[in-house]
């Protein structure tokens, strides 16, 4: 039995009877799109949870480790020593680095590992240094999260500092600098543990815009830039 009308048939309807029949149909039709929707609502909500739980975490994991103490390197926060403030060939260029731990905790075991680097500028120049960077951290890494290198506690304020120089540099490098072709990096790598047990570690990569500033630098006429993420 068919459940649509022959030609014949439709044909022999009155008016009203293929209204009410036209009118039968769309709802059909209306109630077909709507299960469809159902459905796919229902398979996101199944095999997409992760993924949107995935896009909410690192809120959620921001907002926690801004509850706990943790280390940074703030702007203003690295001083230029005088000795080592003029761009010059056979001069080293650099600094003290300090961190700081905003608190609201103090944390334990702090550790930091900095390294400065004179590169050429190209479109790869950022991710080229911080793989360098890697490449030189990972047993440095391994041995501190294995328990080997051991830090101070830091309380709330300031934390631990080291001084960061670059290679004694060459005419080329200079001239480069200057013109704004060679760019003087500095990459930092903070670890410490937080009072309930917690490993944790930031990483810090900025370039100095050396070219447009007056020498001897000084910490409140510094232009930083910060790396692009890889």
């Amino acid at each position: 039995m068919s459940l649509w009308p022959s030609k014949q048939q439709w044909q022999k309807w009155s008016l009203p009877s293929k209204l009410t029949a036209i009118g039968t149909l769309l709802g059909v039709i209306s109630l077909a799109l709507y299960g469809l929707d159902k459905a796919f609502q229902l398979k996101d909500l199944i095999f997409n949870d992760t993924s949107r739980d995935s896009l909410r975490q690192p809120r959620f994991v921001e907002t926690e480790k801004r509850s706990r103490g943790f280390l940074q390197l703030n702007r203003n926060t690295i001083d230029i020593l005088r000795e080592y403030s003029a761009i010059a060939p056979g001069r080293q260029f650099g600094g003290n680095f300090h961190s700081a731990n905003p608190g609201p905790e103090r944390i334990v075991n702090a550790f930091g590992y900095s390294q400065a680097s004179v590169e050429n500028v190209d479109e790869q120049t950022d991710r080229r240094v911080r793989t360098l960077f890697e490449k030189e951290l990972m047993p440095i890494r391994e041995q501190y999260l294995a328990g080997k290198i051991k830090g101070p506690e830091v309380g709330v304020g300031p934390g631990i500092w080291t001084t960061v120089l670059t290679h004694p540099l060459t005419q080329r490098e200079v001239d480069g600098i200057m013109q704004g072709t060679i760019r003087m990096y500095f990459v930092s790598w903070l670890a410490w543990t937080n009072l309930q047990g917690y490993k944790d570690s930031t990483y810090d990569c900025r370039w100095l815009q050396a070219h447009t500033l007056p020498a001897p630098y000084r910490k409140e006429n510094l232009v930083w830039h910060f790396c692009l993420e890889a």
